[in-house]
């Protein structure tokens, strides 16, 4: 709740205490009056999609109508993924590599778009398989790039654990320092991605064990899989989940 104008949370006992209630209202009273405002633009209703429902929550959260988005800022995480080896992917672990090069250098898709509504873009290297930036060019002015990976990739998670309890906390640490930069440099609205083929199946198995959904309902072609690798990559979910009965959040991470 770093950005948050109001954080709400619950009691013990499942009471909301009065004075989160009455935040919870005004809150509520905030998006009715946006979506009012919404309506009464001259276009389609909900022609604008997904906009117009993030327009509305930004506003609760902000407790303004209409909402601002004082000095936006997206931070991409990148990290390489062991599991790569069981060929889940349609791309080999180096295409993590040049994507992080590509977006370090200003010139991937969510650059180019940050750049148009003038968002800074900070790129975090957290565990590629390499941290040799050094010697390549320094990143455009509106591009901050951090090589601070935990590990070089993870493990492969059908064969041993991802990452040990060090690494996981230095991880979750890299997060936490970047939410605590924008809150000092007076982010207003922060976006958070990630990168790294691979990805779509860490988060599958993550799914799986907190979710509580099958291999198969949680697997999909990511970047390009054909049903035939879908279905290879969804028994790689299913033997890798077999592996081991963690249930924790973090130990699951």
């Amino acid at each position: 709740g770093v950005f948050m104008k109001d954080s709400y949370a619950f009691e013990g006992g499942g009471h909301v205490k009065p004075g989160i209630a009455h935040g919870m209202s005004t809150r509520r009273e905030t998006e009715e009056k946006t979506e009012r405002m919404l309506g009464g633009l001259a276009k389609p209703p909900g022609s604008l999609g997904r906009l117009e429902s993030l327009c509305v929550q930004l506003a609760g959260i902000q407790g303004q109508c209409p909402p601002v988005a004082p000095r936006p800022r997206v931070v991409v995480f990148a990290g390489d993924h062991g599991i790569t080896v069981e060929k889940i992917s349609a791309y080999p672990s180096a295409v993590t590599l040049s994507m992080i090069e590509t977006m370090r250098m200003g010139k991937a898709a969510v650059t180019v778009l940050a750049r148009q509504h003038a968002a800074d873009v900070e790129v975090v290297n957290a565990g590629a398989f390499s941290k040799d930036f050094d010697k390549k060019p320094d990143p455009p002015k509106d591009v901050r790039f951090y090589n601070e990976p935990v590990q070089l990739g993870t493990k492969n998670f059908l064969k041993a654990d991802a990452m040990d309890k060090k690494s996981c906390e230095a991880a979750i640490a890299l997060g936490r320092a970047a939410a605590r930069r924008a809150k000092d440099e007076g982010v207003g609205l922060l976006a958070i991605g990630e990168l790294g083929i691979g990805n779509t199946t860490s988060a599958s198995a993550i799914y799986c064990r907190l979710l509580g959904m099958s291999p198969e309902e949680a697997a999909g072609p990511g970047t390009g899989l054909n049903k035939t690798g879908v279905q290879h990559k969804a028994a790689v979910l299913g033997q890798a989940l077999a592996r081991t009965s963690v249930k924790d959040p973090f130990d699951v991470l």
